[in-house]
């Protein structure tokens, strides 16, 4: 008799626990599936999926006014969505600096005097590219199984993985278009504030946008998808 008591309290045990694991999960999957329709309506906002999807690397020309500089600079980017490697000529008034880096080395030319960027900041380079903001519509554009859309706190916030490192995080208006877009930048916090749409090139992107620090202003001039990282183009 205990016996029999013993096995159907094991049963129905197990059954709960089972029961609760399948609404745990089916809660997840549906906080999951919500943050992907939002992830889904940003992208449809920013030109649409397949437009980011088949993005691989990503050209951006902008007129920008750093705070270092007293007058403003035009800026150009070269940036691979895929792996870590970017390109960029910024030139202004008296002022010329070219930047390239991948995994493995980089350097930097200001005005002539060229400089090589040491390992350490290699490495913080890696790290910051996959925060970035084009380089996290392309991953969320693919669908890529690393990164883990979520909403919290009014935001779209994504992770590296399921309760991994959190990379950035956006916050758009009731229509799904970008407001904002923010991460952690050598332990502070680094965020853009983005004005109205434009189309530009198959992208519809914000006309402007500045850091909420001041450090950089900028207003779109060009987008388009590249096969390579400019190195042959004429400036």
């Amino acid at each position: 008799m205990h016996l029999k008591k013993s096995i159907v309290s094991i049963i129905v045990l197990t059954s709960v626990i089972c029961c609760t694991y399948q609404l745990s999960n089916a809660q997840n999957t549906s906080i999951n599936s919500d943050a992907w329709q939002v992830a889904d309506q940003l992208l449809e906002s920013l030109g649409g999926r397949q437009v980011w999807a088949s993005t691989k690397i990503l050209y951006v020309k902008e007129k920008a006014f750093p705070e270092s500089l007293f007058h403003p600079v035009t800026a150009e980017f070269w940036r691979n969505l895929e792996k870590p490697e970017y390109r960029s000529i910024i030139i202004g008034h008296d002022f010329r600096q070219e930047t390239i880096w991948d995994e493995k080395s980089g350097w930097i030319n200001r005005n002539g005097t060229k400089k090589e960027i040491s390992n350490e900041d290699i490495t913080q380079e890696i790290s910051d590219w996959s925060q970035q903001p084009y380089v996290v519509y392309h991953k969320l554009a693919i669908r890529d199984p690393l990164i883990h859309p979520v909403l919290k706190d009014g935001d779209l916030q994504i992770y590296e993985g399921d309760g991994g490192r959190l990379l950035c995080w956006f916050r758009m208006d009731a229509h799904g278009r970008l407001l904002m877009w923010g991460n952690y930048y050598k332990g502070e916090i680094n965020e853009h504030v983005y004005g109205p749409t434009k189309p530009i090139g198959e992208y519809i992107m914000p006309a402007w946008g500045t850091a909420t620090n001041g450090s950089w202003r900028f207003e779109y001039l060009e987008l388009k998808s590249v096969e390579n990282m400019g190195t042959e183009m004429v400036h």
